[in-house]
């Protein structure tokens, strides 16, 4: 993936990021409230793009750090569909669930890269078979009707910031005539979970595998994730794979009557560091199990100026589609 994007960039550069890229949060400072958090794996990334040292950046995931670092450094941030972009000479916590992402200041700009990085490699065979796609100049194509979006209430949509809560009912209310709300369907209220079992599984049998070392003391959830991982039995991991695959078809559907799911990116805006890191919400849970492609828009914002992401979740394998509509999406609400 390096090679694809490095002719691309006038500033290239790396971040700091936590052992593993998994689950702590990264020893960096947002750079809109310089007490505040960036995320968890992929915010230093984000935060170099908030901060205008590149114009875009590429971070990893294994649950939802794209769209939540996004929504907390007030950037653009791109999960394009699984398996499209190659992760060749990244360590993958997670051989099922671990995506790249794309951070920019513009959807036009998270297109462009996607473009450019996605695609076959003989060094990843997951992405074998895969075709360039003309995603910016999809992106940058009229909509031929205003687009139909659902908003997907999960369980968790009690435990968000008051705050944050209000301004994307307002958002709703503002979106009245396109927008369908309905609750999270019962069979996927169990993602955490498979996701969970999934990742620790797979994060032990990567270290086994690749004869990773780790630190003498590793941190609290690193330790406890490879206990874990150790103690999970093979029918366990792969009832878990069965049940992601159920999730992801139920989710055809949506797709036949709407042009994107719409959830909040994180569940609240970003916590101060002193804080403990903010849950990730279940949405999130359920579109890295899935793989579908999302993007997080900086639409939002606190009464002190925090920004707070809105998630725009669309088909597998039909990122083109969701790059235009956020086109739409973004300038419709930037008017």
């Amino acid at each position: 993936m390096i090679p694809s994007i490095c002719f691309l960039l006038s500033t290239f550069c790396k971040s700091k990021i936590a052992e593993f890229n998994l689950g702590q949060v990264p020893e960096v400072s947002n750079p809109l409230d310089l007490e505040r958090q960036v995320g968890l794996a992929a915010g230093a990334a984000a935060a170099l793009v908030a901060c205008g040292i590149v114009p875009v950046a590429v971070g990893t995931q294994s649950l939802g750090s794209i769209a939540e670092s996004a929504s907390y450094c007030g950037v653009v941030g791109f999960k394009p569909s699984s398996r499209l972009i190659s992760q060749s000479g990244i360590f993958r916590a997670s051989k099922t669930l671990e995506q790249v992402g794309i951070f920019s200041k513009t959807v036009e700009d998270a297109a462009l890269l996607a473009e450019i990085v996605l695609g076959s490699d003989e060094q990843d065979p997951d992405t074998k078979g895969v075709l360039p796609r003309p995603l910016l100049a999809i992106c940058k194509e009229e909509i031929p009707f205003k687009p139909n979006f659902v908003f997907l209430k999960t369980p968790d949509w009690a435990d968000m910031d008051p705050e944050a809560k209000e301004a994307i009912e307002a958002l709703l209310e503002e979106l009245a005539d396109h927008i369908t709300i309905i609750d999270l369907p019962e069979s996927t209220v169990q993602s955490k979970e498979w996701h969970e079992l999934i990742v620790q599984a797979e994060f032990t049998q990567a270290l086994e595998t690749q004869e990773r070392q780790i630190s003498k003391k590793p941190p609290k959830r690193i330790a406890d994730m490879i206990k874990a991982g150790s103690k999970i039995t093979a029918q366990e991991y792969l009832r878990a794979l069965n049940a992601i695959e159920m999730v992801s078809s139920s989710f055809d559907e949506f797709f036949d009557r709407f042009d994107c799911i719409l959830t909040p990116s994180s569940l609240g805006f970003a916590p101060l560091k002193s804080e403990a890191a903010r849950p990730s919400s279940l949405a999130n849970s359920l579109w890295a199990i899935t793989g579908m492609p999302t993007i997080s828009l900086p639409i939002l914002q606190s009464g002190t100026g925090l920004p707070l992401g809105v998630q725009l979740t669309g088909k597998q394998f039909d990122d083109a589609r969701l790059l235009r509509t956020a086109r739409w999406f973004l300038n419709h609400f930037n008017q």
